[in-house]
């Protein structure tokens, strides 16, 4: 508990002035370094101010009450002097067990100390005084808890029913000395009261009871604020020996919050006695709302008198209400466990509370997860869809606009000059094989119907008649050798064989290959002949 008070303050930017056995200097601060807290930093900015007691309470070996109420005084005015918005003093008190300190003197410094802080102008200093339970008797915890407006039980914060005004506290301190001075000397911390046997057996009653009381949240771990409720008066209820236990929930789903009851030797639950139920809802009406009221029984067993306990801060959780016949009714021990109990219900019906919000939003979240997966499932499905139309039409518009672009050349003319020229270069590399028109037509980028209408538009006849016409052509500058057979000049021009060739050249040239190679022989030799007399004439 020590531990966080210190960190949160200097998270806040407060000073924290820490007083410890001088002996375990160094051991506390070990402790705050695992903590996680950066001592060096903090003690080197001013933020962390460890003293030894011989340097706060024990000055020159002795106890001043006025030197060391001036003292921590000083170092508040310093404080604030140096821009600190608060002083947080936690304290060991072991302190006062060094040189045998008379306990009223040690309960006078106490209330004394709380008087001051009571009437400071500005920010009230908290002050965390630290006892240390196997070294102070039960007696004198008993009444140093009477000096302190809070307490820390179980780790929690609460509000100290034991609790007694300073002035009143330090008046009954002088009529308690006046008498001690008639009866004997003064009470030693260390001395033990008249009847340690009683006081063994109550102190252990009592951490009995807040044993109990703690284990509230434990047992209600995971379950709903009813059953939390339910525990809380089942554990109230036995261990005060009450005779009426109630607690009522705000935040239901109901308009008015519906109470859990609980009696002692009652075989119902949930069912409020009339007269108890009426004098709750006149408490709940008056504006003052007493701490404590009394219900006069119906029957004649007894008056019950009840005590609201606050369930929250605020009683933002609720109320429980518990009621007993006895006269002395609550006593501070019991109004003490009330509100530990009440604190921890609260506690326990908050994290209930988170639990369910937290499953709740996490319930809606799952499903809006869902919901937007399938959505998105769906809108892929769409998506893909699209894709595949979009795709579809890309390729139709492509196609259109080659047989457009394919129309339009035909229309203009024909082929373009690239094209022309390379379906010509392509038939006149092949013009010893077979070349087919479907591969030409590919590479002109065009369909086999529109590259054969633009072929025979830019050029006249169609292609395969083109590219008979360009064999016959090479067959004629083949047969002017006439060391090569009319075979072997069918085969590397293309046909197929001698009858192919010769059918082919007869059709295009009107004569056969034989005739037409005599013939190109015949000029020849004219040529020759011509030539050679051509010298003769001229002389």
């Amino acid at each position: 508990m020590l531990l966080p008070f210190i960190e949160e303050g200097l998270a806040c930017g407060d000073k924290i002035v820490h007083t410890v056995d001088p002996a375990r200097r160094k051991e506390e601060l070990d402790r705050l370094a695992a903590h996680g807290i950066d001592v060096v930093a903090a003690i080197h900015s001013g933020r962390l101010e460890q003293r030894a007691w011989t340097e706060t309470h024990l000055r020159d070996g002795r106890f001043d009450q006025d030197e060391t109420l001036g003292f921590f005084e000083q170092l508040v005015r310093n404080a604030r002097q140096d821009g600190f918005p608060l002083v947080r003093f936690v304290t060991h008190m072991e302190w006062a067990l060094e040189n045998k300190l008379d306990l009223d003197d040690l309960l006078a410094y106490e209330a004394k100390a709380n008087d001051i802080r009571r009437h400071q102008s500005g920010p009230i200093n908290p002050v965390v005084c630290a006892y240390d339970l196997t070294k102070f008797s039960g007696e004198t915890l008993v009444q140093v808890l009477r000096t302190h407006p809070m307490t820390i039980i179980g780790g929690i914060l609460q509000e100290n029913p034991f609790f007694v005004p300073p002035e009143q506290f330090l008046r009954e301190l002088d009529e308690r000395r006046l008498g001690r001075l008639q009866t004997g000397g003064p009470k030693s911390i260390e001395t033990k009261i008249e009847d340690p046997l009683t006081e063994d057996k109550r102190l252990k009653d009592c951490i009995s009871d807040l044993v109990s009381i703690l284990s509230i949240p434990a047992i209600s771990t995971g379950a709903e604020p009813n059953r939390i409720v339910g525990a809380l008066l089942e554990v109230v209820l036995g261990m005060l020996r009450l005779d009426f236990a109630s607690a009522e929930i705000k935040g239901s789903t109901y308009a008015t919050p519906i109470p859990s009851v609980r009696m002692p030797r009652s075989t119902t639950t949930n069912v409020m006695p009339r007269e108890i139920g009426h004098a709750i809802e006149a408490w709940r009406r008056d504006d003052s709302r007493a701490s404590r009221f009394v219900v006069q029984s119906a029957n004649g067993d007894g008056d019950i008198s009840i005590v609201p306990i606050r369930l929250g801060l605020h009683d933002e959780i609720g109320w429980l209400f518990a009621g007993s016949r006895r006269a002395d009714f609550p006593t501070q021990t019991e109004r003490l466990l009330l509100g530990v109990a009440a604190n921890q219900a609260a506690i326990a019906v908050q994290e209930a509370r988170l639990l369910a919000e937290q499953k709740r939003v996490s319930e809606e979240l799952d499903q809006l997860v869902a919901q937007r997966t399938i959505e998105l499932q769906d809108a892929n499905k769409e998506l893909k869809r699209a894709l595949k139309e979009i795709h579809e039409l890309k390729e139709k518009l492509q196609r259109e606009n080659i047989v457009m672009r394919e129309d339009a050349a035909v229309t203009r003319g024909g082929l373009a000059p690239w094209q022309a020229r390379r379906a010509k270069e392509l038939m006149k590399t092949n013009l010893d094989g077979q070349v087919a028109l479907s591969r030409v037509a590919e590479e002109c980028g065009l369909s086999v119907r529109h590259f054969a209408r633009a072929f025979r538009k830019s050029t006249g006849v169609p292609p395969y008649r083109w590219l008979l016409n360009q064999r016959v052509e090479r067959a004629k500058e083949l047969l002017c050798n006439p060391a090569l057979p009319l075979t072997s000049i069918a085969l590397a021009c293309g046909f197929s064989d001698q009858s192919h060739f010769t059918r082919v050249f007869t059709a295009t040239v009107r004569l056969s290959p034989g005739l037409w190679r005599r013939m190109q022989s015949w000029s020849s030799s004219a040529a020759k002949e011509a030539a050679t007399a051509s010298p003769i004439l001229q002389e």
